[in-house]
Parts: C-alpha cells; structure tokens; sequence
C-alpha cells in the first residue's frame, strides 16, 4: 500500500467487544452540512469558486461540479437508510456514532435518531475547541451524550486560547469508555 491510513469505506461500522461490554460504531459521511449549488460561495464543498470546471473525484465521489451537491445528497440518503438498519440490527450494549459535523448543523435528524435508537455517544469534530454535552437542559438530544473533540488539524480555534490552558481552543480529548 501507500503507507496512508485508509478508512474502509464512505461510512461503515464495526463492533468491539472489551472486557465487559460491546460498542457499536458507526462511521458516518456528514459532507452534507457542506454542500451547497455550485454557485454559492463561501463555505461549500461544490463551490465552483473552489473547484476546477472540469473537477471530478473519480469513480469514489461526484463525477462532475454539476454532479457533485446531488451525489452528496444521495450519499447522505443511502447512510440514513443504512444507519436505521445498523442501529435497529444493533446487540451491542452501546452504540456510538463518530462524524465529522455536530449535531446542531441538523438537531431534528440527531434528535429523532437519539430518540428512536437510543444512542449512547456521538463523537464529532469541525468545530476547533472542545465540548462535552450530557445532562442539563442545554443539551437537546439528552440523554444521548455528544463531544467535539477539538483539535483542528492546525492552529485555527474558534477562539482565542489562554496561555494558562483555561480554555476549551485547540486540544484533543483522550477517552476511556467503561461498563459503568
């Protein structure tokens, strides 16, 4: 191979069984929070302000620029459908679902999925500072606990970062999941 980490596939889950408990994950594609027509600018994965004319992804991903907000649009239906068969199909005593957009780019998707499921855990990025909702009444998908992990993948945050450490910028999260 080429030495890069490759994820299996556009969104997959697999089950982990620890000493004294199982977890299912679920990898999800949510590019949809990104994807617009191609002529807005900004913010937005088929801006043709971002993409060559002729920008293709090749057989993985949209074809064209024309192609490219329907195919996302597409991919997120087929991950819909597939994470209601996963989660309904689900043994696990946990199920976790790690994305990249956090949940309030669409609360009424999450919330309903949380509700109907169950979900224990999403574990989210995008978002360049570090959060942990769970209890309490400013988080609307309770009793589904959801993270930003932080991070960045650079040197952005969403603000600025204390010199001290007193503050939710850059960082990354170490977790330890247990039984109870």
């Amino acid at each position: 191979g080429t030495g890069r980490w490759m994820m299996p596939s556009q969104y997959w889950a697999t089950k982990v069984q620890y000493p004294d408990f199982t977890i299912d994950y679920y990898f999800l594609d949510t590019n949809i929070y990104d994807v617009f027509d191609p002529t807005v600018d900004g913010s937005n994965i088929c801006s043709k302000s971002h993409n060559h004319k002729s920008s293709t992804c090749g057989p993985e991903g949209p074809e064209s620029l024309q192609d490219c907000y329907g195919w996302f649009k597409r991919l997120w239906a087929a991950q819909e459908q597939w994470l209601h068969t996963q989660l309904d199909n689900s043994m696990a005593d946990w199920q976790i679902v790690v994305t990249h957009f956090p949940p309030s780019y669409d609360w009424d998707f999450w919330r309903s999925i949380s509700q109907e499921y169950g979900i224990d855990l999403i574990i989210t990025g995008h978002i360049h500072r570090q959060e942990v909702h769970y209890e309490g009444p400013e988080n609307p998908l309770h009793p589904t606990a959801w993270i930003i992990s932080g991070g960045g993948g650079g040197i952005t945050s969403e603000g600025l970062p204390d010199r001290a450490g007193a503050d939710d910028e850059y960082g990354f999260m170490d977790l330890t999941l247990s039984r109870g």
